[in-house]
C-alpha cells in the first residue's frame, strides 16, 4: 500500500481549508525528520538516509526520544487510533506560546504510520511542531513496532496492509517491512534465539545425561517440490527444541533429500556443544535409518509408535475395503491399540518380548488366547465384556485371515516393530508442526529469511508454551472440553482446557529490536549474504523483453481455437 502523504495549510480557528506550499512531500516513510524541515528531505530518493545530523534535528518543543524514567518504553506505551477531523477540532484550540495569537497555520506530513504537524503564528511567525509517536533511533516508532507486530503474530504484511488500506490508516509499505524483516528484526530474533538455546544447552548438560532426541522434518509445500526443509530436534524428557535447521533444496540437490541433512547438521552442532546423544527417535525415512546406522552406531534409533500406526491402518482399510474382507473393519481400532500396547507395556531393551505380544494378536482375533511362545504365553486380558464380547470372531484360514497374517508378519514390519520407542514418542514435533502453519502456512511461500524467521518465532513460542497447566474452575475440578475429529467418523475426544498462552518472548524481541534501531545503519547486521543461492540461480534468465516476444510468437502461430470464427 502506498504511503499516505498528505500536506496541507489551514488558519486554525477558520471554517475555510486553502492549500499550503507544495513543496513539502513524502520520504521515506522510517526516516525521521523535523517537521519544521519536512521540505528538505528528497521525495524522489527512496533510498536517501539523512546524517546524523539531519536525523536529530528537531523542534526544541518536541521530544525525539523518549528519555523520561517515568515515561513507559515505546512497546509497552498504550496506542490509539484517531480521525483527523477530531484532532483539527483540537488543534484549533491551540494559541501560539509566544503572542498568544489564536489564528496559527498549520502543515501536517505522513511518515508511514507518524503524524508530523508544524503549527505556524500568522502574527509572530513563530513555529511550534509536534509529532504523533517518538523516534527509536531513526526510525518512527509506530513503523518499526507496526512491522515487529506483523512478524511476530505470524500475519501476512500484504494482509495487514490491506487492512490499513480499507481502513484508511496511514501505514508503512511492504518494501519498509521487508526492509525492516532484513536489518532488524531477524538478528533480533536470532540473537534471543541463540541466548535462550544457549540456556537450554547448559541445562542439559548439567543435568549430566544421554539426551534423549526427537527428530522429524517440515516441508514449506506439499509434495516433492518444496524449496525448503526445516528439521527440528527436540529433548523429548525436558520437552523442549533445542536445534532447527532449515535447508534449502538446490543445497542437497532435491527436495528428499533435504530432511536427512536436516539431521546431519543438527547432530553435529549438539555433538559440538559437547553433548552426548544416546537415543533418538525418529519417523521410518530410510536414508535417516541408514545414515546413523553407518555413521552413529552407538546411538540407539527408535521409531515413533504413531508413524508406524498410521502407515499400518492405511493397509488394513485397503484390506477391509475388498468385498471379501469386510469382517476385519471392527478389528482395526483393536489392531491398532494392540501396536500401542506392545510399546508401552514392554520394558526397554527387549525387542523379542515387542514381537511375540504382536504376533499373537492373530491367535486372538481367531478366539484362541494361549500361545506357543515363552516370551508371551497367553492374552493377559480377563472375561471379554461390552463390545469386545460382541465383536464376531474370524475364521482360521479364511481370505481376511491369510492377507492380514501376510500383512502383520511382513518382514519390513516385524523390523520396525523392533525398533519402536516404548517410552517417549515423536507427538510433541507433532503439536509443533501444527503450530509452525500458524506462523509459516504452506499456501505461501516466503524468502529464505522470512521462512528462518517464523520457524524461529514458532519455536520460541512453543518452548514457553509447552509446559502450561490445565485450567480448573472456582471449584478447583479440571476442565475438558469435548472434540469431535473428521477422522473417527463421529467420534469423540476429550481434551484438556489448558492455561492461556504467554508472549513474553516477544517483549524480548522487541527489546532487542528497539536497542538495535539505535545502531547506526551501516553498522546493523545484514543478513542477504548469509542465504543460499536462489533455485534459478543456474539457469539462463532471458530478458523480458525477449520473452514476451517469444509467447506472442507461440500463441499467433498457435491461436486459441475460442479465438476463432466460425
Amino acid at each position: 500500500m502506498p504511503v499516505p502523504v498528505v500536506v496541507e495549510s489551514v488558519h486554525v480557528g477558520s471554517s475555510v481549508d486553502t492549500a499550503c506550499d507544495a513543496q513539502q512531500s513524502s520520504c521515506r516513510c522510517d526516516e525521521p525528520a523535523s517537521p519544521l524541515n519536512a521540505a528538505d528531505h528528497r521525495s524522489d530518493d527512496d533510498d536517501f538516509i539523512p546524517s546524523d545530523s539531519e536525523s536529530n534535528t528537531t523542534v526544541s518543543s518536541v521530544s525525539s526520544v523518549l528519555t523520561d524514567d517515568s515515561t513507559p518504553s515505546v512497546h509497552d506505551d498504550q496506542k490509539y487510533i484517531i480521525f483527523w477531523s477530531c484532532l483539527l477540532s483540537l488543534i484549533r484550540l491551540i494559541h501560539c506560546p509566544r503572542c498568544g495569537e489564536a489564528n496559527m497555520r498549520q502543515s501536517r506530513t505522513l511518515k508511514g504510520t507518524m503524524l508530523l504537524l508544524v503549527l505556524k503564528c500568522t502574527a509572530c511567525q513563530h513555529k511550534t511542531g509536534w509529532n504523533s509517536q517518538p523516534y527509536v533511533g531513526n526510525i518512527p516508532a509506530g513503523n518499526i513496532l507496526l512491522s515487529s507486530a506483523i512478524l511476530t503474530s505470524g500475519a501476512l504484511v500484504s494482509k495487514v496492509l490491506r487492512i490499513f488500506s480499507h481502513m484508511r490508516v496511514a501505514a508503512i509499505t511492504a518494501r519498509t517491512f521487508f526492509r525492516h524483516q532484513s536489518q532488524l528484526l531477524l538478528p533480533s530474533i536470532r540473537h534471543v534465539w541463540a541466548e535462550q538455546r544457549t540456556w537450554l544447552l547448559a541445562s542439559l548438560q548439567a543435568d549430566q545425561r544421554d539426551l534423549v532426541l526427537g527428530g522429524d522434518g517440515r516441508s514449506d509445500s506439499p509434495g516433492h517440490s518444496a524449496k525448503f526443509g526445516s528439521y527440528t530436534v527436540i529433548e523429548l524428557v525436558a520437552n523442549v527444541i533445542i536445534d532447527m535447521q532449515l535447508v534449502q533444496s538446490n543445497e542437497v540437490g532435491g527436495a528428499v533429500r533435504m530432511e536427512k541433512e536436516g539431521l546431519i547438521r543438527s547432530l553435529a552442532d549438539l555433538e559440538g556443544e559437547g553433548l552426548t546423544i544416546g537415543t533418538i527417535v525418529t519417523d521410518r525415512h530410510v536414508q535417516i535409518r541408514k545414515w546413523l546406522r553407518e555413521n552413529m552406531p552407538n546411538v540407539e534409533h527408535l521409531f515413533d509408535v504413531w508413524h508406524i500406526a498410521k502407515g499400518l491402518k492405511k493397509k488394513l482399510l485397503a484390506i477391509a475395503n475388498e468385498r471379501e474382507c469386510r469382517e476385519l473393519q471392527p478389528w482395526i481400532p483393536s489392531i491398532i491399540n494392540h501396536l500401542y500396547w506392545c510399546a508401552v507395556s514392554t520394558p526397554p531393551g527387549e525387542p523379542a518380548t515387542v514381537l511375540a505380544k504382536w504376533v499373537s494378536v492373530l491367535n486372538h482375533m481367531v478366539n484362541v488366547h494361549t500361545h506357543n511362545d515363552a516370551l508371551f504365553p497367553s492374552c493377559l486380558h480377563g472375561r471379554l465384556q461390552g463390545r469386545e464380547a460382541r465383536k464376531q470372531w474370524l475364521q482360521p484360514c479364511s481370505v481376511t485371515m491369510v492377507k492380514l497374517e501376510r500383512l502383520l508378519t511382513s518382514t519390513a514390519l516385524l523390523r520396525d516393530i523392533r525398533q519402536m520407542s516404548g517410552q517417549e514418542q515423536t507427538s510433541s514435533l507433532e503439536a509443533f508442526h501444527s503450530l509452525l502453519n500458524q506462523f509459516a502456512p504452506k499456501m505461501y511461500c516466503f524468502s529464505y529469511h522470512g521462512q528462518s524467521c517464523r520457524t524461529l518465532l514458532a519455536i520460541l513460542h512453543f518452548n514457553e508454551n509447552a509446559g502450561r497447566n490445565q485450567q480448573h474452575t472456582e471449584g478447583d475440578e479440571a476442565r475438558y472440553r469435548l472434540q469431535f475429529p473428521k477422522w473417527k467418523k463421529g467420534g469423540y475426544t476429550v481434551r484438556k482446557i489448558l492455561e492461556e498462552p504467554s508472549f513474553d518472548y516477544v517483549t524480548e524481541i522487541l527489546r532487542e529490536v528497539i536497542a538495535m534501531c539505535h545502531v547506526h545503519v551501516n553498522e546493523r547486521n545484514m543478513t542477504e549474504q548469509e542465504q543460499p543461492p536462489p533455485l534459478c540461480d543456474g539457469v539462463e534468465r532471458p530478458t523480458i523483453e525477449d520473452a514476451v516476444a517469444a509467447t506472442i510468437r507461440r500463441f499467433a502461430a498457435h491461436p486459441n481455437p475460442r479465438d476463432r470464427r466460425t
